[in-house]
C-alpha cells in the first residue's frame, strides 16, 4: 500500500494530494493541478522525503498537463516520475511511466 495513504492525516502534503485527487475526479483539472503542485512542494520541503509519494505526484501532474493539452509541460514531470520509479525499483510504476512518456 502507498505509504502516503497510511500517513497521519495532519500531513499537509497528503491533505493537498487528497484535495487534488478530489478535484481530478470532479474533472476540475486546473484546480487539481494547482493542488498537486502545492503538494509536491510540501513533500519536497518536508524533513522526511517520501519518494513513492513524489513519484506519484509527478505522474499525476503530468496527467493534468496532458489533460489540458500541455504536453511540453507534462514531459519533465513524467521524466521525474520515471526516474523515481526506477530508483524505487517499482516495475509497475516503471511500465506506467514509460507508457506515459510514449503518449506524449
Amino acid at each position: 500500500m502507498n505509504k502516503a495513504l497510511t500517513e497521519e492525516p495532519s500531513n499537509p502534503s497528503y491533505l493537498l494530494q487528497l484535495k487534488a485527487d478530489t478535484y481530478y475526479y470532479l474533472n476540475q483539472i486546473e484546480n487539481s493541478l494547482e493542488q498537486y503542485i502545492k503538494s509536491i512542494h510540501a513533500t519536497k520541503n518536508s524533513e522526511v522525503k517520501n519518494l513513492q509519494q513524489l513519484q506519484e505526484l509527478n505522474s499525476h501532474i503530468g496527467f493534468c498537463y496532458c489533460d489540458l493539452g500541455l504536453f511540453t509541460q507534462a514531459l519533465p514531470y513524467y521524466l521525474e516520475s520515471s526516474r523515481l520509479a526506477q530508483s524505487l525499483g517499482d516495475s509497475v510504476e516503471m511500465a506506467s511511466t514509460f507508457y506515459n512518456l510514449g503518449t506524449i
